[in-house]
């Protein structure tokens, strides 16, 4: 996944989840807290964020930097309003709107989910689960974001490069002549025993790899982990269409990185809706080369096959 979140819904003052509560329970484990006041911006427009600094990076910035806005509800209860997660040259944002009443009950849902995949990022990072590497030499410069599962196993989800030659910078590795490579990452322990806080639990989302890491999701009243297999065919029936872009884009990503070029994306028939957001989502991704309704005895035009762009990175 490349930089920047895909969050979007807004993040009701009824939460359920402490999050500042959880914030400064993380910064016990390794992190510094500070709330210095800053002026309105992109990450800030409406008030002064938390920011949140850990472990040693280099010249002399964090190896994790998290900013934070809130805004100020009824009773000085605090609202989320914008989050930014940044390791060394890769980040992901996350933005919240508040949600209408009764009518907008499924986003303040869907806020809260990605509220707590935002403290699992937090919390893959602070406990060693995040990595990112970077590489450079004169005049490019290439980085790799990686996500450690609960068995131990790196999963490459995020990739970068700067200047003409970081795509080869990037390919090649510590083996360019002359290249340095940055380490960014925090490696605090993780409490352990049975009644250890942030406990990593099963949850899979593709669009969240670190979704899990710290117990957030995983714990979700809404949220409904599903283990999906990497084998080119993705079923959209037991998905919310809320979640089909970001589900999509992630799972393109992740065939491309296996090897997988052909796709069958099963949206159903019905009224059409999901197909035409499947056939939009597909039209603006750049490493679709081609897709087509699926022919009879593969869904009909229930179904979409897809042809991706083979790439070699």
């Amino acid at each position: 996944m490349s930089a920047g979140g895909r969050g979007r819904a807004g993040l009701a003052a009824s939460s359920s989840l402490d999050i500042p509560g959880e914030l400064r329970a993380l910064c016990a484990a390794g992190c510094n807290l500070t709330a210095e006041r800053r002026e309105p911006g992109p990450i800030a427009p409406l008030g002064p964020p938390w920011q949140l600094a850990c472990g040693e990076g280099h010249g002399g910035n964090p190896a994790l930097l998290i900013e934070c806005a809130w805004v100020e509800e009824v009773a000085d209860v605090p609202r989320l309003e914008a989050a930014r997660v940044q390791m060394g040259p890769w980040e992901w944002r996350y933005t919240w709107r508040d949600a209408e009443e009764a009518e907008e009950a499924e986003e303040a849902e869907d806020a809260e989910d990605r509220a707590r995949e935002f403290l699992d990022l937090v919390g893959a990072a602070v406990f060693g689960d995040v990595v990112v590497e970077e590489r450079f030499t004169s005049g490019a410069s290439a980085w790799v974001m990686k996500v450690r599962d609960g068995t131990g196993h790196w999963r490459r989800c995020g990739r970068g490069s700067v200047g003409w030659w970081g795509f080869a910078l990037r390919l090649l590795g510590a083996s360019w002549p002359g290249a340095t490579t940055r380490t960014w990452m925090v490696d605090r322990a993780r409490p352990e025993g049975p009644e250890a806080r942030w406990r990593r639990v099963e949850a899979s989302l593709p669009w969240a790899p670190w979704a899990g890491a710290a117990g957030f999701v995983g714990r979700g009243a809404h949220v409904a982990p599903r283990q999906i297999p990497m084998d080119g065919e993705l079923d959209l029936h037991q998905f919310a269409p809320k979640d089909v872009k970001r589900l999509l884009h992630a799972y393109i990503d992740e065939c491309l990185t296996r090897g997988i070029t052909e796709l069958r994306v099963v949206h159903g028939k019905g009224k059409g809706h999901m197909r035409r957001t499947v056939h939009s989502i597909l039209d603006k991704h750049s490493a679709v080369a081609s897709y087509r309704l699926a022919g009879q005895g593969r869904g009909g035009w229930g179904a979409t096959l897809v042809e991706l762009t083979p790439t070699s990175n």
